[in-house]
């Protein structure tokens, strides 16, 4: 009955002492976390974190995209950077503003009527590709679907 009695004081000594030491341990993380947060640098976690939570979000922009490019109007600047990365090339014509994304099959430009955040408009075109060996152009045939498959970042 003694032994029995002795377990239990040391079974309730070590549950005290672990939930001493956890609220320690959760007191040390917030504060680490304040003191990254604060930096601005990211912790191992945290950056390993936001890169799965945006390749999730890519994937349900290109959901949305990939099967009617003409959601791409609806998009916003912030989501465009984040499915296609930066533009290769940014250039204005007049109140335009024109961003455009390249591949080897393809080139997609989006315009931009001035501090819009969404798209005004877009174009998808095969790129042409000149072979100086037979001097002929030559373009490859690419639906606007499979097109933004070679242009996005994933």
């Amino acid at each position: 009955m003694k032994n029995i009695t002795v377990i239990k004081k040391v079974s309730v000594g070590l549950l005290a002492l672990l939930c001493i030491w956890g609220a320690f341990a959760a007191t040390r993380m917030i504060v680490h976390s304040e003191a990254v947060a604060s930096t601005g640098a990211m912790s191992p976690k945290t950056s390993l974190f936001a890169v799965l939570e945006k390749r999730r979000y890519v994937s349900d922009l290109y959901d949305l995209v990939g099967t009617d490019p003409e959601q791409l109007k609806q998009l916003q600047v912030s989501d465009l950077e984040q499915m296609f990365d930066q533009p290769e090339l940014k250039r204005r014509e007049g109140n335009l503003t024109v961003w455009q994304y390249r591949s080897d099959a393809c080139v997609l430009d989006i315009y931009f009527r001035g501090d819009d955040e969404t798209p005004l408009d877009y174009v998808l075109r095969p790129r042409n590709v000149a072979y100086f060996v037979g001097g002929e152009d030559s373009s490859v045939d690419l639906s606007e679907v499979d097109c933004i498959d070679t242009i996005i970042s994933m």
